[in-house]
C-alpha cells in the first residue's frame, strides 16, 4: 500500500514540473508584451533589444528554460539520468 502512495506522488511531482517548467518564459512574455511605452520613442531598454534581437532571445529563453530549469530539477529531484 506504502509503494501506491509513493508513485501517487512521484507522478504529482512530474505533473506539477510539467506545469512549472514553461513558467519562466510565460512570466517573461507578459512582462514583454506590458512593459513598453505606447510612444516609440521611449521603449524599455529590455523591451528594445528583444525587438532587434528576436532569435538570441529565443536562444536565450531555451537556455534559460531547458538547460538551467531542468538541471535546477534534476538537482532537487536527486535524479541525473543523463
Amino acid at each position: 500500500m506504502l509503494f501506491i502512495f509513493s508513485e501517487s506522488n512521484m507522478a504529482l511531482k512530474n505533473v506539477l514540473i510539467a506545469f512549472m517548467a514553461p513558467l519562466p518564459s510565460i512570466i517573461f512574455y507578459i512582462y514583454f508584451l506590458n512593459n513598453h511605452q505606447n510612444d516609440h520613442l521611449i521603449l524599455s531598454p529590455l523591451w528594445n533589444w528583444c525587438y532587434h534581437h528576436p532569435l538570441i532571445l529565443a536562444n536565450t529563453l531555451f537556455f534559460l528554460n531547458i538547460d538551467v530549469g531542468f538541471w535546477l530539477i534534476s538537482l532537487l529531484q536527486s535524479s541525473n539520468w543523463v
